[in-house]
């Protein structure tokens, strides 16, 4: 039996419900519902997880999806910060002294090109190459950062490249509708007696409707 909600906005609930998806139901005593709600959105969080791998979120080179999907909550942004973290900077000549600015030619193909001073943004590493801290010369000042280096190098991350183009859009979808389910969970444990305020009309209605003839 759930217990009765409190009148008008439940903050705490609504709190605990951005911390965690379902945990805000949990706390105003909606258990079973906190765990069935809970367990969809993060049902469908980690399936894009597993498809495509923590590069389903990406802030940087994939913004506008972001957007719903930081609607899991700090799950998201965790994941995108380690995502983040295993990026490198493009260089030359290996580790080089100068970082490249990579574009796009008129027929599609890459074009790096040297630029004093320029970092080029990060980027996930290719296969082949591995992420290793390294100084940078950079305007005259020399900055210690993570690049991208061919072949292997002691204490480096291992490579980590996109899932093929179809399922790196699935996972970014199934963790965008992950996102987009949360914000019901988390509006309806922020206001919960508005669910039970239409329960209690529906009961009193029916119990005020006279009985048909027989």
């Amino acid at each position: 039996m759930e217990k009765a909600p409190p009148h008008g906005f439940d903050p705490i609930a609504g709190l605990l419900a951005a911390v965690l998806p379902g945990l805000g139901h949990v706390y105003s005593g909606r258990v079973k519902r906190g765990l069935l709600a809970g367990g969809g959105v993060l049902g469908l969080f980690l399936g894009g997880l597993l498809i495509g791998g923590v590069d389903a979120i990406d802030s940087e080179e994939d913004q506008y999806w972001f957007l719903g999907q930081a609607l899991v909550g700090p799950l998201s942004f965790a994941v995108d910060a380690w995502h983040q973290g295993m990026k490198a900077h493009p260089v030359v000549n290996e580790v080089g002294e100068q970082l490249m600015d990579m574009r796009t030619g008129a027929n599609g193909e890459r074009i790096y090109i040297a630029s004093d001073g320029f970092i080029a943004p990060k980027r996930n590493l290719y296969p082949g190459e591995t992420r290793v801290m390294a100084q940078v010369e950079v305007s005259g000042t020399t900055l210690t950062l993570p690049v991208a280096t061919p072949g292997s190098a002691l204490g480096a991350s291992p490579a980590m490249s996109e899932s093929l183009s179809k399922l790196n859009e699935i996972a970014m979808l199934y963790i965008l509708c992950a996102g987009l389910c949360n914000l019901i969970v988390f509006l309806d444990a922020l206001m919960p007696n508005l669910h039970h305020a239409k329960d209690s009309d529906a009961r009193k209605a029916a119990k005020t409707d006279p009985e048909p003839a027989a």
